[in-house]
């Protein structure tokens, strides 16, 4: 009797261990598809042309009712000396934050080029709007890198490499103060030593 005891605890065991994996992989199974429905992203045209180009690798973030996205995009080149560990698009109000990525090396080169635009998506000209890109690991192992909307710029840092990271990124300043709703459009790579 104890013996059946024993072998019904064990399979009862088995079976939680497998029933939360087997669910696990099905919602990864539906995420990976979640893209190929390109009418769920309509409130942002900029993303849907990104998905219809093929050009996105993951969506991290999107809000449906704003348009509101953070997604990588897909990386096929490199540079002399520097290689993409990630490229990235974002269209924001105030801040979004990513999912982790790999970064190889402790040296950096982030890019990043933004404008910012009403909720039509037509940019504010003559805008010079403050954000922030921070590449960070953990607590103690933090870059932040500061642009501006004005065109493209590359900034150089150093992180401890070979872990983890995720991107964030940030408004320096209250996007409504130059009118009704509007947001941060942009995109950037990170870049790791070859």
């Amino acid at each position: 009797m104890f013996k059946k005891i024993k072998i019904l605890a064990v399979l009862l065991f088995a079976i939680t261990l497998i029933c939360p994996i087997s669910a696990f992989a099905e919602e990864e199974e539906e995420n990976s598809n979640y893209i190929k429905d390109i009418s769920y992203y309509s409130a942002s045209q900029k993303l849907e042309n990104l998905i219809k180009e093929d050009r996105v690798e993951k969506i991290d973030y999107y809000n449906p009712e704003t348009g509101e996205y953070f997604a990588w995009l897909k990386t096929d080149y490199t540079t002399r000396s520097f290689k993409p560990a990630k490229n990235f698009s974002f269209h924001i109000r105030n801040y979004v934050s990513s999912d982790k990525f790999w970064i190889g090396s402790a040296s950096i080169r982030v890019y990043s080029q933004a404008r910012l635009v009403d909720v039509y998506g037509n940019e504010i000209s003559g805008v010079s709007f403050p954000y922030e890109v921070k590449i960070s690991s953990k607590l103690w192992d933090i870059e932040k890198f500061q642009f501006e909307t004005n065109g493209g710029q590359t900034e150089y840092g150093r992180v401890k490499g070979n872990r983890y990271y995720t991107v964030s990124i940030s408004t320096g300043d209250n996007p409504d103060y130059y009118g009704n709703g509007p947001y941060l459009d942009g995109s950037g790579t990170v870049y790791h030593d070859i």
